[in-house]
């Protein structure tokens, strides 16, 4: 479950972040970003699972209009999406044995740029990718206004704070190279090559031998069809004008009573109402 979601150069959104709760409703006039929150909601479940350009290509814009454009018509270079979820605590992994997590409250983020390869073709490179774990003191969820999770019965099932190292953060090899660094449950992972990923290393976890970025990549919305995602649809604004309401002149006395009116009365068929 999203817990929080920033967002930074990603389509219209610049230093941008909203805490979630799972029921939320999203508001607000046409073009003012409400479709592009679900885009990148879609995208951060995406790069969980499959190469940059796929991920991208998959959103709604495609790839170059998903960089947020700057005043001067130029490309911003980077896009970061953080997320801050709650995951289960107990799974499966892809052959049906019992996964069990020692820390449920997990912190995601990573950086996608674009520049240009040896041969001057433009291409996507993830810039930076971590995921740690969010401390029992320092978790703002339980202290905010969304505290639906404060009930003994939900901590005592959902929540674990044991973890205090992170699952995955940058770092340099013996040559001074850049590379991504796997961490979990005492397992150290070879390290990832990181100057020209053109995947996520989220993605590339498909087992259970990293139990805690497993248990990550499988939460993430998944192509933007995350269970907490159930639908997006637009509601008409109610009629502003109060004579929507009134019946006219030739409407039957019998069937309406005042400016609140009622449906017309089967003694009256031939009542009309203004529409």
């Amino acid at each position: 479950m999203l817990t929080r979601i920033e967002i930074d150069g990603f389509k219209t959104f610049h230093n941008f972040s909203l805490d979630l709760s799972p029921f939320l409703v999203i508001v607000g006039q046409n073009a003012s970003g409400k479709s592009n929150l679900f885009d990148a909601i879609r995208l951060i479940g995406l790069l969980a699972e499959s190469d940059l350009r796929s991920a991208f290509a998959a959103v709604r814009g495609g790839p170059v209009n998903l960089f947020r454009r700057e005043s001067d018509e130029t490309s911003s270079e980077r896009i970061t999406i953080a997320v801050e979820v709650v995951l289960d605590s107990a799974l499966k992994d892809p052959w049906g044995s019992d996964v069990r997590l020692t820390h449920t409250r997990i912190r995601y983020e990573v950086a996608i740029e674009q520049r240009r390869d040896d041969d001057g073709n433009e291409r996507l490179y993830v810039a930076s990718e971590f995921a740690s774990p969010i401390r029992s003191g320092r978790d703002r969820a339980r202290s905010s206004p969304l505290r639906y999770w404060a009930t003994p019965a939900f901590q005592a099932r959902q929540l674990r704070y044991r973890r205090r190292d992170d699952l995955l953060s940058g770092g340099e090899d013996e040559q001074g190279r850049p590379v991504f660094k796997i961490h979990n449950d005492g397992v150290q992972g070879r390290p990832r090559p990181a100057f020209a990923a053109e995947r996520t290393v989220l993605s590339t976890i498909v087992t259970a031998e990293f139990r805690h970025l497993y248990a990550l990549r499988e939460e993430l919305p998944r192509g933007g069809s995350s269970s907490w995602i159930r639908q997006r649809f637009a509601v008409p604004a109610p009629p502003t004008n109060p004579s929507f309401w009134k019946p006219t002149a030739e409407t039957s006395p019998t069937c309406c009573t005042g400016s609140t009116g009622r449906p017309p009365s089967r003694t009256a068929p031939e009542a009309r109402w203004r529409t």
